[in-house]
């Protein structure tokens, strides 16, 4: 089961990710949409798609469902340009929206993933 967590300098970790997993990276936006605080949450080493498909994006669900790679077409860059903490949580619940669609499009199951989250956001 993948777990999220904010360090003590406010950035995202992640572990026991399971590469391609889209329930993995909607669990990732749930968690970042709890925690406005987080200074750098966008990383791609705590994105699961982004480590299966990272060098082409070739296959990544989500560069099929918008047909432009590097997750252009989604939230992804409003949620990076947000100053607000009230922007960052509608950006990322975007994103679990979008992701959500995406599985559901993709044919990819999302209903047992999405909540998968452990701890309490402390730092490690």
């Amino acid at each position: 089961m993948a777990r999220f967590f904010v360090t003590d300098d406010g950035i995202l970790g992640a572990m026991h990710l399971v590469p391609g997993s889209i329930d993995n990276a909607i669990a990732k936006w749930e968690f970042i949409a709890e925690h406005p605080e987080i200074r750098y949450g966008y990383a791609s080493e705590t994105c699961s798609l982004c480590i299966e498909f990272y060098d082409t994006c070739e296959g990544c669900p989500i560069c099929e469902y918008t047909g432009e790679d590097e997750c252009h077409g989604t939230p992804f860059y409003l949620y990076r340009r947000a100053h607000s903490d009230e922007d960052k949580v509608l950006y990322a619940k975007e994103m679990v929206s979008l992701l959500e669609e995406v599985a559901k499009v993709s044919g990819r199951d999302c209903a047992e993933g999405s909540g998968q989250l452990e701890g309490d956001g402390a730092g490690k």
